[in-house]
């Protein structure tokens, strides 16, 4: 696809011929995913579903919101994040509001809101208190609140930014009545927020990234994502040698913490919790095979 012409003024683009140089233009440029990148692009553009494109195949496309495309198309082929283009992003089948403020919500997450909600499941209690630190846009917390009625939520982040986007969708989603969101320094939590007695569950996805292993990770996401949500110190493990220890005044003795985990990092996260005391009750693979979700009982 061409981006500074897509067509002459003769020429006629349709829905099929748009999608089609688009999703060719971005694969020549090694972005990945290519065909949904630009479905998603195209349906923004058009205000559609990706569904409806298929649709209006055969439909032309206005001047204007083809020129909107293109500048979208170009966005994304320089490296920017399709959702941050669009500003939005699924999980869970629900749609939440992203900016570069926030991390993207990525699909193997939705592992460890599956594990919290089956384990809410079978230990069935009249009321959940609920507390998620850097909960980035609120998808982890609003996921779990929204199928789990009886949950109460205190969501923290550490960025002005990114609590406001927190809000936005914790409101998008009708659970500002259960959801408090504040601006809290990982599980350093005032006083008056933790519910008498402790919270039941902590749900976090910490920053996991070592400083020392940004070889492995893609340029696209260090180039755009907040680094205060992606580096977890050199070896990436600092949030958690932290969570041994700040979650203990704020978590209910009986209570449980989930947390999810890189690449191979299972292993030493579990060592630094049962170091402390902690005991490992779960540890699951996502839909990669990789161990990426884990779950605790605190110390007595």
């Amino acid at each position: 696809m061409n981006t500074t012409n897509p067509g002459s003024t003769n020429e006629t683009w349709t829905v099929g011929k748009l999608l089609t140089s688009a999703a060719d233009y971005l694969k020549s440029k090694n972005i990945d995913e290519p065909r949904l990148s630009a479905e998603i692009l195209l349906a923004s553009a058009l205000g559609s579903t990706r569904l409806q494109l298929y649709t209006r195949w055969a439909d032309p496309v206005a001047d204007d919101l083809r020129d909107g495309f293109r500048l979208a198309i170009k966005r994304a082929s320089a490296g920017e994040p399709v959702a941050y283009i669009v500003g939005h992003k699924e999980f869970f089948s629900m749609d939440f509001e992203v900016s570069p403020a926030v991390l993207i919500p990525r699909p193997e997450t939705e592992l460890l809101v599956d594990r919290v909600l089956s384990y809410v499941k079978e230990n069935p209690r009249e009321t959940w208190q609920m507390f998620e630190p850097g909960t980035g846009s609120g998808n982890i917390g609003a996921a779990i609140s929204k199928n789990i009625p009886a949950a109460k939520v205190v969501a923290g982040d550490i960025t002005e930014e990114s609590v406001a986007v927190a809000k936005r969708n914790f409101e998008k989603h009708g659970l500002a009545d259960r959801v408090t969101v504040a601006i809290i320094d990982w599980m350093k939590i005032p006083a008056d927020l933790v519910p008498p007695g402790g919270f039941d569950l902590i749900v976090g996805n910490p920053p996991y990234v070592g400083t020392t292993q940004t070889d492995m990770v893609n340029p696209s996401v260090l180039d755009n994502e907040p680094s205060v949500a992606l580096f977890g110190g050199a070896d990436g493990l600092d949030f958690y040698r932290r969570t041994i220890n700040e979650a203990l005044p704020i978590l209910k003795v009986g209570g449980t913490l989930f947390c999810e985990v890189g690449w191979g990092d299972s292993d030493k996260v579990i060592e630094i919790f049962t170091a402390a005391g902690w005991k490992n009750i779960g540890r699951w693979k996502d839909f990669a095979g990789i161990e990426r979700t884990l779950q605790f009982a605190r110390p007595a």
